[in-house]
């Protein structure tokens, strides 16, 4: 996500071929959010962003780790990223974190890896 001013681009992608961008009013997304009782909510980045990056030493996840969604379940964020290997195949992997900026757990396997028909890459023809 790239922030300017009042305005947030989200970039995402899709079966690994395909990156696209959304764009953002924050006020009108925090008001919508919020409704009534909405506090004045400002956004920062952490000064230690990245807080996860790629481990090489994980084929599944050497060339690229990003996407993080994050669930809050008893005081600590369970975190689950898409992750890529150095010949673009995207998996899921896991992490947690009791402060959401430190990680203290990272699975050193995935938690998703393409086993489907369908997920696995086409070779052109």
């Amino acid at each position: 996500m790239k922030i300017e001013g009042n305005n947030a681009t989200i970039y995402y992608g899709g079966a690994d071929t395909v990156t696209c961008t959304a764009s953002v009013n924050l006020d009108g997304l925090f008001k919508i959010m919020c409704i009534d009782e909405c506090i004045d909510h400002k956004l920062h980045r952490h000064p230690s962003n990245p807080i996860m990056k790629p481990i090489k030493d994980h084929s599944w996840e050497a060339r690229a780790v990003f996407n993080p969604s994050a669930l809050d379940i008893d005081s600590e964020s369970i975190i689950i990223y898409r992750t890529m290997s150095m010949d673009n195949t995207s998996a899921m992997g896991y992490a947690r974190s009791r402060d959401g900026f430190t990680i203290d757990e990272r699975l050193p396997y995935p938690i998703y890896s393409p086993r489907e028909d369908f997920e696995a890459k086409k070779v052109p023809g």
